[in-house]
């Protein structure tokens, strides 16, 4: 499989008080080591947001040059634009049909089988997302009506035949790490959400509109139309890590990757 025709990876970053790559590094490392691919089998665009420009983001936005530089990775550096932005500008931008956003400060715990993923994106066409959850994943009823928090309810698929990877219907979109089809979220997405600084405006106002056609349709007719999953089997442990940006002692260690 050319993956390099089919999947961009979006690595979304901000200042979080250090001019360190050091927390970008251990997601990078973790997509090498976990879902074995680098910026030579598909293309990695590190998309830096900040503030101001001082000299402190000036000397990260610096060093986050040299570590695309020298892992053949693409930079944008803007101020202040906000993750709908980001995401917004890289659909219109890519040629490839998915897109995996992954902010910066997660990794991968499990090894993920991204072309059976890929392929299976291919071969059906009523999947348009796949999240890696952060918790086990634990089965709840379907929502009657609009859930009052954002964890996920889930239920197993058992209607897409012939497919390589488990997946469990959800009733939510989140940022959290995804691949999506990119078409389906130009078309149906993206109009919903609301561009602002930080990550606002974006995942809560895609879900809000999840839960108003779960409201009116029923979960099972509206999952049919919107197509989100969770990576894995029930009771499958969590497949990825949050690094936790605002955290410096949990990842300031330099890593090789």
């Amino acid at each position: 499989m050319n993956l390099k025709n089919l999947l961009t990876i979006l690595i979304p970053t901000c200042f979080t008080g250090s001019t360190s790559t050091s927390l970008i590094e251990w997601t990078i490392a973790s997509i090498r080591g976990r879902l074995r691919i680098d910026a030579g089998i598909c293309d990695h665009i590190i998309y830096y947001d900040h503030k101001e420009d001082d000299n402190r983001h000036k000397e990260h936005e610096e060093n986050l040059r040299s570590l695309a530089n020298e892992l053949n990775m693409s930079l944008i550096s803007k101020v202040d634009v906000g993750l709908t932005t980001i995401v917004k500008e890289t659909v219109n931008a890519i040629k490839t049909p998915y897109l995996l956003l992954l902010e910066h400060d997660w990794s991968f715990f499990e090894n993920i089988k991204i072309c059976d993923i890929i392929e299976a994106f291919e071969e059906n066409c009523k999947i348009n997302y796949v999240r890696f959850n952060k918790y086990e994943n634990v089965g709840r009823p379907p929502p009657k009506d609009c859930p009052t928090s954002m964890h996920d309810s889930i239920k197993p698929e058992f209607d897409i035949k012939n497919c390589k990877i488990e997946l469990l219907k959800t009733n939510l979109w989140s940022n959290n790490p995804c691949i999506f089809r990119v078409s389906k979220y130009k078309k149906d997405w993206m109009p919903l959400t609301k561009p602002q600084p930080g990550s606002g405006g974006h995942e809560m106002e895609i879900t809000a509109k999840y839960w108003e056609d779960i409201r009116k349709y029923g979960f099972d007719m509206a999952h049919r139309e919107w197509g989100c999953y969770i990576y894995g089997r029930l009771g499958d442990n969590p497949t990825i890590y949050h690094l936790d940006g605002d955290n410096q002692n949990l990842w300031d260690d330099r890593i090789q990757i």
